[in-house]
């Protein structure tokens, strides 16, 4: 998957969205060894692997680092460590309302992805994706689409989980370079996400931190280090400022002392790349390995995988022992300042496509998923939504009759081993802003929202000591109890009729050809897509004369195929494409010829696309293709699927918060 970054944690001071913290220090993991038949002996080993701190980048808020070396291209983890949450059409539901979400700076843009689900998609992606900063120069990590699954509560089952949580298997982030421990991670958001905000014009771009690294190598070329002093810098800043701000601010060193100072940080390696290089590290804050581990906060003691309660999705496990009282996972939230903007209404479309509500059937029809995943109050009109996989831990209580892990904790008869098994906190004793955020009114906060800024944190801890292996529960509720118990009574399960699973289609691995189609054609709910990437010239310039005629259009694609087999996919993107023939190679490898066609989320047209020609590549391999859904057809665009925030407890929710009527 190519996303197209959304995330607002920007180097330097320009955004401050999220605060410096000064932080606790850190929990240990453990090691645990049977000791007997029932008992377990535990000890300390700090083992974690990530964890969440005050960024290195100035005034940015909190950025996530790394204990260990990374190798490039490995992943950080061996899955996404939680699935995406798709917003489907959002400005459009809102029915015309402002949404005041400082999410919509985290979001990734979902292509390849969700974009096929519906007409405009916004991807959250967690932990990695909205906690990691981003460094133009710098940038270490980039993320791939992990496995689309919804075969965990197939629509076959009739189960009332259907379409209550995410198929999206999430982002695996993997490093593109190797990255040594004790390094901040960077996420590429794509520099188009900076050059589309004017306000965030003065970032310096990775071209800006190579021309300055050019610049400053042939002044020492040219001149004896001990020759350039401040006046002549000066001079030199003050040139370079009229073609480009961005070099002269930040890089070009203000003192002689500076100057001799930088040269001997690159150990006299007088080259562009060594100078860029070490400007961009001088732009960062010091952070030692003892630092990280005394203000940071683990953020790899949980691991995302099928939960042990029936139909509800990926659940949360341990990684490590977790004493009780120990913190399990912090919780940076992200606000949505009006919970009616998360409704969904029916949609008509325009010529173009463009959604709107229907202002003949303006009533709710929905919610969006992201309600599944966020906290509130029942007096409150303000959601707040996690950044980090607290958002995989699923519900659990003494009160219902629950199955998997839950149900082996409620036999136990000891009255403090049933139920969850963690419950939340506000984090105030570590980020800082939430000790001032919990005193603002609402009307403070959307203010603050309105801005971009972010400013509290839950903690999820563990209310007894906690296994390698258990899955983590919390307590959503007497209410989300309640919605759900409604929603089982009231369940009407949907027909299976003209659908398969997605998964069930990309595990079979065939892609029909139309003479196959026409003896047994898809299911309505499926469509076929390729890996594509635009080579030079291929856009549509109005401007430019064009002289191709419809062959040359019809290429060898076994280099994108190639390309599709690897492991760095950032180069591709997902286009529409239909299979026009298979056949099998001299060593029994299907073969296909696919036409492309025009990407609907791109908003360049392309040449062939205009002219009329069509786009085909021959010799191409089924790495190319992917199944997806047709619009409109996932499980959670399904009438009646259910939606409930997770209840923040009475005694914790601030009163002036209980602003619904």
């Amino acid at each position: 998957m190519i996303y197209k970054a959304a995330a607002t944690l920007l180097y330097l001071s320009i955004v401050g969205g999220m605060r410096g913290i000064n932080a606790t220090s850190e929990e240990s993991s453990y090691d645990c060894i049977a000791d007997g038949d029932n008992d377990k002996t535990c000890k300390s080993e700090s083992t974690c692997k990530y964890y969440l701190a005050p960024s290195s980048i100035p005034n940015s808020g909190f950025g996530v680092y790394t204990t260990h070396p990374i190798k490039a291209h490995d992943p950080l983890t061996e899955t996404s460590d939680a699935p995406s949450v798709m917003v489907f059409d959002g400005e459009a539901h809102a029915a015309n309302k402002k949404r005041y979400w400082n999410m919509h700076d985290y979001f990734w843009g979902g292509e390849g992805s969700g974009e096929y689900d519906c007409s405009s998609v916004e991807e959250l992606v967690v932990t990695f994706g909205t906690s990691c900063n981003f460094h133009t120069y710098l940038k270490n990590v980039y993320p791939k689409e992990d496995i689309y699954d919804d075969t965990m509560t197939h629509r076959s089952s009739g189960s009332p989980g259907i379409g209550a949580y995410s198929y999206y298997g999430g982002a695996l982030f993997l490093a593109s370079r190797d990255i040594e421990a004790g390094e901040e991670l960077f996420a590429d958001y794509g520099e188009e996400w900076l050059d589309g905000r004017p306000y965030l014009d003065h970032i310096p771009r990775e071209e800006d931190h190579e021309q300055a690294g050019e610049v400053l190598a042939k002044l020492a070329e040219g001149l004896e280090v001990a020759e350039i002093d401040d006046a002549f810098l000066k001079t030199v800043s003050d040139v370079i400022q009229i073609f480009n701000t961005r070099i002269s601010k930040p890089f070009i060193p203000k003192t002689a002392e500076e100057f001799k100072t930088l040269f001997a940080q690159i150990k006299h390696n007088i080259t562009g790349e060594a100078i860029a290089n070490q400007l961009a590290l001088n732009s960062l804050l010091p952070r030692s390995m003892d630092w990280i581990l005394s203000e940071g906060k683990c953020l790899d003691n949980l691991i995302a995988k099928k939960s042990t309660v029936s139909d509800a999705g990926r659940g949360a496990f341990a990684q490590r022992f977790i004493p009780k009282g120990g913190s399990i996972v912090i919780a940076p939230l992200l606000h949505i300042m009006d919970y009616t903007t998360t409704f969904m209404y029916p949609l008509e479309f325009d010529e173009d496509g463009k959604p709107s509500v229907d202002e003949e059937d303006d009533e709710p029809i929905g919610k969006q998923l992201i309600t599944n995943y966020c906290f509130s109050h029942d007096q409150s009109t303000m959601l707040l939504c996690p950044q980090t996989n607290a958002i995989t831990i699923n519900h659990c209580s003494e009160r219902g009759d629950f199955d998997g892990d839950c149900s082996r904790y409620n036999e136990n008869e000891n009255d403090g081993m049933r139920g969850a098994n963690a419950e939340i906190r506000w984090a105030d004793d570590w980020d800082t802003d939430t000790k001032t955020w919990l005193k603002k009114s609402i009307k403070d906060i959307t203010r603050l929202v309105k801005k971009g800024k972010r400013g509290l944190s839950l903690e999820v801890v563990a209310k007894r000591d906690i296994f390698p292996g258990d899955e983590v529960f919390l307590d959503y509720g007497v209410q989300w109890e309640e919605d759900w118990n409604n929603h089982v009574e009231s369940w009407e399960p949907p027909s299976d009729e003209d659908y398969v699973s997605i998964k069930e289609m990309t595990d079979a691995g065939v892609f029909r050809t139309p003479e196959e189609l026409e003896i047994d054609p898809y299911p309505s709910n499926i469509m076929t897509a390729c890996f594509y990437f635009l080579e030079e010239g291929e856009t549509f310039d109005p401007d430019v004369e064009d002289d191709t005629y419809a062959d040359d259009w019809i290429s060898d694609g076994s280099e994108i195929a190639a390309a599709a087999s690897g492991v760095d996919l950032r180069d591709l993107v997902i286009w529409p494409c239909d299979v026009l023939s298979r056949e099998k190679d001299e060593n029994g490898v299907d073969i296909y010829e696919v036409e492309i066609f025009q990407n609907n989320s791109d908003e360049d047209e392309t040449v062939w696309f205009v002219k009329n020609y069509r786009r085909i590549l021959t010799n191409v391999t089924k790495d190319i293709l992917k199944f997806r859904t047709t619009r409109y057809t996932n499980d959670q665009h399904l009438p009646g699927v259910f939606r409930s925030f997770l209840r923040i407890p009475d005694e914790m929710f601030p009163e002036q918060w209980k602003d619904r009527a």
